[in-house]
């Protein structure tokens, strides 16, 4: 059975692969590779940006479709830590892009 999923990332930290897919439906990681699923909670993870901080740990801003959310997500080391940053009654958080400052602090640009 071939597995898909709808919108993914791929990241390299440390020579290893990973992908990672924000809205999934049966992914299967390439031999190799590991698989995250970072949000699956509705209609997630279009418009995304991808930043690393100083650990190598991936910061990541998205639309959240479902809510009409901007959204962001960090690896906190153990665990993905996901927090709404703006809603709005119709679509938010498009064309997002984020950057992180010298102390791992999170700037999110967005249009919506």
């Amino acid at each position: 059975m071939k597995r898909t999923a709808v919108l993914s990332l791929i990241l390299v930290v440390a020579v290893q692969p990973v992908l990672m897919a924000l809205f999934v439906t049966n992914v299967e990681a390439l031999p190799g590779w590991t698989t995250e699923t970072v949000d699956s909670a509705g209609w997630v993870g279009t418009f995304t940006s991808i930043a690393l901080d100083s650990s190598n740990n991936p910061h990541i801003s998205y639309s959240d479709a479902s809510n009409s959310d901007l959204k962001y997500a960090k690896w906190t080391g153990t665990a993905w830590s996901i927090q709404t940053v703006d809603s709005a009654l119709s679509s938010i958080g498009t064309s997002t892009s984020i950057a992180l400052d010298s102390s791992n602090n999170p700037h999110i640009s967005y249009s919506g």
